[in-house]
């Protein structure tokens, strides 16, 4: 809403009472209301209340202190209160955007995401030429998987300006939903020129470079990424991978591998990922122990089953490696490709 950046995850407060009976108004209590003055929410949700309840405000200043007194019931976690502040305010001002955007956050944060679309299509009717509009309905789509109608509203934003990183960055990402690596990256890349440390871009820019199958260029992310920020399970098993497949630091990699498993005990793909260190070390044994936790959190992924069925095809155990491979190859008709491609055969 618009008189705060961030107001999710705030602790729930207790509800307030109703407001006093009118009496004269003191600035304040404007100040209270407002947020000027840093107090309680239930103080500022007490001076809104008060201001409305004066014969003192007219009819016309009314909205402005119900998206006040709401904004309060939202970090309140009040958001029924919420909603019938905004609800009055737009019987006052029928069709108003910036309260139409307003009620749309708030459906947003209780999962009525058709509801807020159509707050926001309202919105953007009234006021076409408001970037931030399609960006906030840009969100609402990616919540209910509408990729191409979200990157429609970002690309809509960009041009009416003005792009920031993160508003890139977040069209790479509903791009990346469609498989266009490609033109993700070029978003990631564009935000990373804005803010060469933003946080989104760079862990993103690297996956998609993984799965592009560039994993020099995604190293050089996840080691920029890992340089700047707090430890990551994800990025630590990426990094991870992406050395093990490059054949090159796997002691930094296992190093990753183990970040990763320490953050997120029993994180699958990160098992995988170390299996396959060991693999590329020349520690079958070690291979398969890790292989076989894999499997067993998840066994319907490829990769293990393949890699397993190679250290078990060098350990000199041929049948049961063979057996492991025709299981990956069921999976994934495409895996021994994959993994020659690595430098990696039975």
């Amino acid at each position: 809403m618009r008189y705060a950046v961030a107001v999710f995850g705030i602790a729930a407060l207790v509800a307030f009472a109703q407001p006093a009976a009118a009496r004269p108004l003191v600035i304040e209590e404007f100040h209270q209301c407002d947020g000027t003055a840093k107090v309680s929410p239930e103080a500022s949700i007490a001076a809104c209340s008060q201001i409305l309840a004066s014969p003192e405000v007219r009819v016309q200043q009314r909205p402005e202190f119900l998206l006040a007194r709401a904004h309060w019931h939202f970090v309140a976690h009040q958001t029924d209160k919420a909603l019938a502040d905004l609800n009055a305010a737009l019987k006052i001002k029928p069709g108003d955007a910036g309260i139409l955007a307003d009620r749309a956050l708030i459906y947003v944060s209780t999962g009525q995401y058709g509801a807020a679309l159509e707050d926001l299509d309202a919105a953007i009717k009234h006021d076409p030429n408001k970037g931030a509009l399609f960006s906030r309905r840009a969100v609402t789509k990616m919540y209910v998987q509408d990729w191409t109608g979200a990157i429609d509203d970002y690309s809509t934003a960009v041009r009416i300006g003005p792009a920031n990183a993160q508003l890139l960055c977040e069209r790479g990402e509903a791009r990346s939903h469609l498989r266009a690596v490609a033109e993700a990256i070029e978003d990631y890349s564009a935000s990373l020129a804005i803010d060469p440390d933003n946080e989104c871009a760079l862990q993103a820019r690297g996956l998609s470079y993984s799965l592009s199958g560039d994993y020099g260029k995604a190293i050089v992310d996840f080691d920029r990424f890992v340089q700047k920020n707090t430890a990551n399970f994800e990025i630590d098993n990426a990094r991870c991978w992406a050395r093990a497949v490059l054949n090159r630091e796997l002691d930094v990699a296992m190093a990753d591998c183990e970040k990763s498993l320490a953050l997120q005990p029993g994180f699958e793909q990160a098992l995988d990922s170390r299996a396959f260190v060991h693999l590329r070390m020349g520690d079958n044994k070690a291979a398969i122990a890790d292989y076989d936790s894999a499997i067993a959190i998840d066994s319907k992924r490829a990769s293990p089953w393949y890699g397993r069925g190679i250290a078990k095809r060098r350990s000199g155990d041929s049948s049961a490696g063979d057996a492991d491979i025709a299981t990956a190859k069921a999976i994934d008709p495409k895996i021994a490709d994959t993994y020659a491609g690595y430098g990696v055969t039975p």
